[in-house]
């Protein structure tokens, strides 16, 4: 009878040993198709963001052959250019300026906020126009 229990012990110490390494067996197989699929989705995203800089990139040169092009129409009809744009990041402070002044900000807080959050240095000119559109100094 003890044979027969040993035995049992043995197959199921057997079993259990073979379970253990068809899981280690699946969890090395699922790990590696894991790494595999990132690889792949690295190769695409690197592919894509090569395009995107491509289509960027003409997408600029047109723009500046557009650009020449105006300038040659505007000189040819006699008409002056427009004044340059504000760049993104002015626009964004004054943006930012005036919901901070519209929301009851005091100047210098708005000053402190432009200057440490967005990096404006010359403040002073934008504060001018949004505390005296809104009616503050």
């Amino acid at each position: 009878m003890e044979s027969a229990h040993a035995t049992q012990r043995n197959g199921e110490a057997g079993a259990a040993g073979s379970r253990t390494g068809d899981l280690e067996a699946l969890l090395a197989a699922t790990e590696q198709a894991a790494e595999d699929l990132k690889s792949r989705a690295r190769e695409e995203v690197d592919a894509a963001l090569a395009d995107l800089t491509t289509l960027v990139a003409e997408l600029r040169d047109a723009a500046d052959r557009l650009e020449e092009r105006l300038a040659g129409i505007r000189t040819s009809a006699g008409v002056a250019a427009p004044a340059p744009a504000e760049p993104d990041h002015m626009r964004r402070a004054r943006l930012v300026a005036v919901n901070m002044a519209a929301n009851g900000a005091t100047r210098a807080e708005t000053a402190r906020y432009l200057g440490e959050r967005l990096g404006i240095r010359d403040r002073e000119a934008l504060l001018d126009s949004v505390y005296e559109s809104l009616g503050g100094a």
